[in-house]
């Protein structure tokens, strides 16, 4: 459980990034999931 739980939150943060960079070129975004 505790690899799952670190896989998870590392991929968690990946995609956190991705979305903090696509906000950022895509201002008109709005309300992304």
């Amino acid at each position: 459980m505790i690899a799952i739980t670190g896989a998870t939150g590392q991929l968690g943060h990946h995609v956190l990034q991705e979305l903090l960079k696509n906000r950022s070129r895509q201002p008109d975004c709005g309300d992304c999931p």
